[in-house]
């Protein structure tokens, strides 16, 4: 395992990774801080103590890893006071050493021109003082080496720092070297515990900050010239030896930021919640972004595309390469994650985590939610298009270097269409696939039905778990294939329907378990189907064929010729669907009806909705809520919300004994009558994404039933925006939505706002008093 992502196979270093992980921190779970780090420093004393004196080591010698020092950061006070101080003396920096500034001025370069750490003395570039990007081509005094360490430095500081934002790294600060500027050290790396190794950042201790270490990084001396660096292009650094410091320069660099954004807090193995793979995949995106003509990352990504199916973000203790292969899910967040490419989901992760100590799944799917999105939808995205690498490479559908990943990821048949289901196992943040043929001739349609693991009945997460996405082939072409997201039904059942299946060679179906605590069973269903209702004919289905209430029935009329069929059945209603409807203000008719047909009939037919109740019923919870069974309605659950939401083409009669509610529906799912809940609790609000983002016309959404009326202000109480609802008083930065406002981030005068923190004050009719109660909400508005 190598400190710069340029190396990828090295037994000296895989053996050190896994030597130390293995016995040490894959038992973390089981074992206390303080047997770790006992473990921890019999493994590691013999290097530091041999940095330490500047002696030779032997090859039983084990040299840390950034997982180490990571793990070393975390874990800090349960060490001894022996081998703390041990430490601190190998890793301080030389004394009476050359110094040089970068032009840049972030930097402090300390580097030696005699002894065994001199560097090569070759004097014949410089870069401007005026200008650090400007090379010039006569000698600076300074040796070249440390100029283009220089270029690197300043490079990273302007790209991490300045253009995206991140927080200043600490600098280590001694009494040999008092400058505020940050450290890095060259010297001679080890032939022997260091072999591979071309750069390595040290936390310093104490820290001094309220959160987060001071660091420095080291750089080996030399230019790096060996064949097990020699890519192929501009990864061959033997012909191009820059490229190897630039690239370790931007990635070392984002480690001292992760060090300087950290908690000091010890209950996890790694950096707070932040997986080895995450710490290292962005740091590898850093190279990408600072110099892409390099991509180093390239030699890493062999584990993931031998085997999809493992999961990503997920530290693998077995393979020391593993961490650096996650890079490849970073650059695909970098460019798809958001409408468009930028740093933003990455730099929120640390953000938010700076802010708060945030669990790393949690932290995942606030930042998805940022950019309007699951995190499941994301992971799902990556491994749909992860498939279009080498010669599968399509423009647009993947990262950039997608040609020049001779990659592709491979899988296997499950059968032909005719009637196949199976069911496999997937990881958490990991996929699986599933994939039929045509056999042809073939029905008309394909049917694909999904059901997953269904959720713990005690378990409170409400999130999305799962994502199907879809690669229908028609021919070896990756271009002509056609691809697509199924939409789930609830938290773990969805279909869909491929019209003009005899068209097409293949379908291919990639289930993503977005969740990283467990593995969870999937089953993907194929059935082939033909004509159900034909072009302008009509169709009508009915509950369990139930002829008196409680029944619900759809009557279809096809716009385009309709395959498959649709499912129309009555279920009881479950304490989840009680618990929101309460949350709401709302009242349950008592029956659900669970309504399944292809996604493609949404687009084809009109379909309407009936659902019957009886009088009896329905009066009952009218009456004790003291209101009239003409303000039920019927209401449609929203998986991605948690709710229920009203239909607002739903509309009133009453039949006989019975009532009755219609409305047409376009998708399928959960349906059900619903009336006030006047005695229930007050509603809820919700305020979301929080954080909210400026770019891209970003927008805080304000929802919940009866909420009248909205101010925005600052900290300071300066009122920003207001809105009334259902009034022309609503200014031109509040948009008045069905159940709520959407706040546009900009002022009265449509002006974008600032950011910083602003004060939401939300009021909302109370049900039971009838007179208006407020929320208080804290935003914060991000650029």
């Amino acid at each position: 395992m190598l400190f710069l992502a340029t190396v990828s196979t090295l037994a000296n270093a895989k053996t050190a990774y896994n030597a130390v992980h293995q016995t040490v921190l894959s038992s973390a779970n089981t074992s206390s801080e303080a047997a770790l780090a006992a473990v921890f420093e019999s493994k590691f004393t013999p290097y530091f103590s041999a940095r330490l004196t500047h002696s030779k080591s032997s090859r039983t010698v084990i040299a840390p890893t950034d997982a180490d020092l990571f793990f070393l950061a975390k874990h800090w006070q349960y060490f001894s006071s022996a081998f703390k101080s041990l430490y601190l003396k190998a890793a301080d920096l030389p004394s009476g050493w050359q110094t040089y500034d970068s032009p840049g001025g972030h930097f402090q370069i300390i580097y030696s021109l005699t002894g065994i750490d001199s560097v090569n003395k070759a004097d014949s570039i410089g870069y401007s003082k005026n200008s650090w990007r400007t090379r010039q081509n006569a000698p600076n005094g300074v040796p070249d080496y440390i100029d283009e360490v220089a270029y690197a430095a300043d490079s990273a500081w302007s790209m991490e720092v300045d253009r995206f934002g991140f927080n200043k790294p600490f600098s280590y600060i001694t009494s040999s070297y008092p400058s505020d500027r940050f450290k890095i050290l060259v010297r001679k790396f080890d032939d022997i515990t260091e072999a591979g190794y071309y750069g390595q950042t040290y936390p310093m201790f104490p820290s001094g900050n309220a959160h987060g270490y001071s660091s420095y990084f080291e750089l080996r001396s030399e230019w790096w010239v060996d064949d097990i660096w020699n890519g192929s292009g501009t990864t061959n650094y033997t012909l191009y030896p820059e490229n190897a410091v630039r690239v370790t320069c931007m990635h070392e660099f984002f480690h001292t930021i992760q060090y300087a954004m950290i908690w000091q807090e010890v209950d996890n193995v790694w950096l707070d919640d932040f997986p080895i793979s995450w710490t290292e995949g962005t740091a590898v995106l850093m190279e990408n972004l600072g110099f892409d003509y390099v991509n180093d990352f390239l030699q890493y990504l062999d584990g993931f595309f031998a085997n999809p199916q493992k999961p990503m973000l997920v530290d693998d203790l077995s393979d020391p390469n593993r961490v650096y292969t996650n890079s490849i899910v970073t650059i695909y967040l970098y460019n798809f994650a958001y409408q468009q490419p930028g740093i933003g989901f990455i730099k929120d992760m640390f953000t938010r985590n700076y802010q708060k100590v945030t669990p790393f799944l949690d932290n995942l799917r606030a930042s998805a939610g940022a950019g309007g999105r699951t995190w499941s939808d994301i992971l799902g995205s990556f491994f749909q298009a992860s498939y279009y690498t080498g010669t599968r490479a399509v423009a647009n559908r993947f990262i950039a270097e997608s040609p020049l990943i001779t990659n592709t990821w491979s899988y296997k048949k499950d059968g032909t269409d005719q009637n196949t289901s199976v069911t496999k196992s997937v990881e958490g943040f990991g996929m699986n696939t599933f994939a039929v043929s045509n056999s042809g001739p073939s029905a008309g349609s394909l049917r694909i039905d999904f059901a997953g693991d269904s959720l713990n009945p005690s378990n409170k997460d409400t999130n999305t778990i799962w994502s199907i996405n879809c690669i229908l082939k028609r021919d070896n072409m990756a271009a002509h294939d056609s691809l697509f997201s199924m939409s789930l039904t609830n938290q773990y059942k969805g279909n869909s329907v491929i019209s003009g299946w005899p068209a097409f060679a293949e379908a291919l179906v990639i289930v993503t378990n977005g969740k990283n605590d467990t593995s969870r069973n999937a089953t993907v269903s194929f059935t082939t189907c033909d004509l159900s209702i034909a072009k302008g004919k009509q169709g009508s289905y009915t509950s369990d064929g139930a002829t008196v209430a409680p029944n619900a029935t759809v009557n279809v009329s096809a716009n385009e010729d309709l395959f498959c069929d649709m499912a129309l059945a009555r279920k009881p209603l479950s304490q989840q669907f009680i618990d929101s409807a309460t949350r709401f203000s709302l009242a349950s008719s008592g029956s659900l009806y669970d309504i399944s047909f292809p996604q493609t009939w949404s687009s084809l037919a009109a379909m309407t909705l009936t659902i019957n109740e009886p009088y009896a019923s329905i009066m009952k919870i009218a009456d004790s809520n003291k209101t009239i069974q003409s303000s039920f309605s019927i209401y449609q659950w929203d998986n991605g919300k948690q709710k229920w939401t009203i239909l607002k083409t739903s509309s009133f009669s009453q039949v006989d004994s019975v009532f009755q509610w219609q409305s047409a529906i376009t998708s399928p799912g959960l349906f059900g009558v619903f009336g006030p809940l006047v005695n229930g609790p007050s509603p809820s609000v919700d305020v979301f994404p929080n954080p909210v983002h400026l770019r891209n016309n970003g927008a805080l959404k304000m929802l919940g039933q009866n909420i009248l009326e909205v101010w925005i202000s600052s900290v300071d109480g300066t009122l920003i925006s207001h809105g009334i609802k259902g009034t022309s008083a609503v200014d031109h930065s509040l948009s008045e939505v069905g159940s709520g406002f959407w706040w546009k981030l900009t002022n009265n005068i449509n002006k974008p706002v600032s950011p910083g923190v602003y004060i939401a004050v939300i009021g909302y009719k109370d049900s039971t008093t009838k007179g208006m109660k407020k929320k208080m909400q804290k935003i914060f508005v991000l650029p």
